[in-house]
């Protein structure tokens, strides 16, 4: 085993969650709150079309993970309840 490999297992050791992402967006957006990009890795996609695959994953240093970090892209949104009288 080289010293690379001992290097990202040591990194691997500290990952409480990881995710596999699709969009760059998504993945500076991960990124930006404290999500750490351990690799990324081609794949065919629909109709056998080459697409790049990322895979990120929270580290224990970051702290506890909330729900609000483990998907950025969706917003809470607060509906107002309407009561119906007749």
């Amino acid at each position: 085993m080289n010293t690379l490999d001992i290097t990202k297992n040591q990194m691997l050791s500290d990952i409480l969650e990881v995710k596999e992402l699709a969009h760059p967006q998504d993945v500076n957006s991960h990124i930006k709150q404290g999500w750490k990009l351990i690799d990324t890795y081609k794949a065919s996609g629909l109709h056998e079309k080459q697409v790049i695959k990322y895979c990120v994953g929270w580290p224990k240093t970051a702290g506890v993970l909330s729900p609000s970090k483990t998907t950025p892209q969706q917003k809470i949104i607060n509906r107002k309840s309407f009561i119906y009288s007749l």
